[in-house]
């Protein structure tokens, strides 16, 4: 194939654009100069940008999405969009379950193959398709225990035979990527352990590959502006380097918090713990917050080679304790959030209660209404 051209990306289509990274992307690009077309199911979760615009749009409908990247005359397409949930057990989804992630990838690279206007195609996977502790000793290694992770490994494998319809392209593998705008399982996370319910695991700290969002974007602009042979054909995974311990992670948002010290609970515990939900669960009762697959998630180590990516965006702009901050403010003030974030007020008159049950201040400010 002959050699690509080389462009400056300024018109950028984002699928999955109302998701959480989705909706990050679009403002850092916007913030940038570039001009964006936001395309997803469900409307913005805030009002886009000057520089965005959204277009309502199925993955999985061909039509719609060739007419609406041909109308906005993209030269970079991001393609985020897919179904994120990981499960496993009794009662998971099958990879038949996720037609976004592997028959939506079908869809956008018979779109690709007709606009040539699109110079620079991103696919996004995820690190759930090398679920080993070892880094992966290629870019065609997978290792998947998920359905989710089997449905983005079918996306990438299918990716790589079309040769991203011929166009400068790349796959990316974000980390677990946390941050304002992050699911609600994750605000339940913090706020167990605001209240001193949340426990250290027992054993050697564990690495986990973890990444801020705002640097996550941050690197996902670099790579559309890199050199066509800095990225070409070229997977990267996308996290904040190096890694750092999960028990490090969380104590962090506990002393930005104010909350409670964190307990250690001895990993046989756990996994009693853990068999004790896993029979909850098996007679039916919902959310569980504590089984074996979440103990999976807390124990499974995954293998990350960073070098590729740090060689193109250097460090992380931000740090861990500003991506907490930030992550705090965002809780404070969003009002998807602070409906069931914010403590319960002591009545009027009574004296402010403790700190696991009432809630916590950083510094002088309480992250919600104060006693």
């Amino acid at each position: 194939m002959a050699r690509m051209k080389e462009v400056t990306v300024q018109r950028v289509a984002v699928t999955g654009s109302s998701g959480f990274v989705g909706s990050h992307l679009v403002d850092e690009l916007a913030r940038r100069g570039l001009t964006v077309l936001a395309l997803d199911l469900r409307p913005p979760r805030a009002e886009l940008p000057p520089g965005a615009r959204f277009a309502p749009c199925d993955v999985l409908a061909k039509t719609s999405l060739g007419r609406a990247l041909q109308e906005f005359e993209a030269d970079a397409l991001v393609h985020l969009a897919a179904r994120t949930d990981v499960a496993a057990g009794k009662g998971a989804p099958s990879v038949a379950d996720y037609a976004a992630n592997d028959r939506g990838v079908e869809t956008v690279l018979d779109v690709l193959a007709k606009l040539p206007a699109i110079e620079r195609a991103v696919l996004a996977s995820t690190i759930r398709v090398w679920d080993r502790a070892a880094v992966p000793p290629s870019d065609l290694a997978f290792h998947a225990t998920t359905a989710y992770g089997e449905s983005k490994v079918a996306a990438e494998q299918l990716w790589r035979r079309r040769d991203g319809a011929g166009k400068t392209w790349l796959i990316v593998r974000p980390v677990t990527i946390w941050g304002p705008r992050m699911a609600e399982h994750y605000v339940h996370f913090l706020r167990l352990l605001r209240r001193g319910l949340y426990v250290h695991l027992g054993g050697p700290p564990l690495l986990k590959p973890l990444g801020y969002v705002e640097n996550t974007v941050h690197q996902l602009a670099c790579l559309l502006a890199a050199p066509h042979p800095a990225v070409h054909r070229r997977t990267f995974f996308l996290g904040d380097y190096p890694s750092v311990p999960l028990s490090l992670w969380a104590s962090c948002f506990q002393t930005a918090m104010g909350a409670p010290p964190i307990r250690t609970l001895p990993l046989p515990l756990a996994r009693l713990a853990a068999r004790a939900g896993d029979t909850l669960g098996g007679l039916g009762l919902r959310r569980i917050p504590f089984d074996s697959t979440r103990l999976g998630n807390l124990t499974l180590a995954h293998g990350v080679d960073y070098a590729p990516i740090a060689s193109l965006c250097g460090a992380p702009p931000l740090d861990l304790e500003s991506g907490v901050q930030r992550t705090l403010a965002w809780l404070r003030d969003d009002a998807t959030t602070t409906a069931w974030w914010r403590p319960r007020l002591p009545p009027a008159g009574d004296e402010p209660l403790a700190s696991q049950s009432l809630g916590f201040a950083s510094g002088s400010a309480w992250l919600g209404p104060r006693p």
